[in-house]
């Protein structure tokens, strides 16, 4: 019985020597970095519909997401010209890699997209 006490105590203390931290507790800690991922679309996406209700409801679509939208009706219908005029924050992440996925998923999709650090 005292041979399995000493046991315990031995391997809880070997435990908590597995686990102390390794470096001083002066040292400081590593700097946390931000990266934003930002996209826009400059140019206009010009979208024909059959009348201009249906034109106003896809415009009221594309403004909920955050798009500049003109509604003008036309002879045989009505268009839609859309763009994002200014660069908008799509998501931020601690990884410059996982920044550039999405980055390159943005990009991918039509849009214009860059990768700014934050800190």
């Amino acid at each position: 019985m005292r041979l399995l006490r000493l046991a315990t105590f031995v391997a809880i203390l070997g435990f908590g020597l597995l686990i102390s931290p390794t470096t001083p507790l002066d040292a400081k800690p590593k700097p946390v970095h931000a990266f934003k991922v930002q996209a826009r679309h400059p140019r206009a996406v010009v979208t024909r519909f059959a009348n201009t209700a249906i034109a106003s409801n896809a415009a009221a679509y594309l403004r909920r997401a955050g798009w500049t939208v003109k509604v003008k009706p036309t002879r045989f219908g009505a268009t839609t010209s859309a763009r994002i005029p200014r660069w908008r924050t799509g998501g931020v992440y601690s990884n410059a890699a996982l920044a550039n996925f999405f980055a390159a998923k943005a990009r991918a999709s039509g849009l214009q997209a860059r990768v700014v650090q934050v800190k």
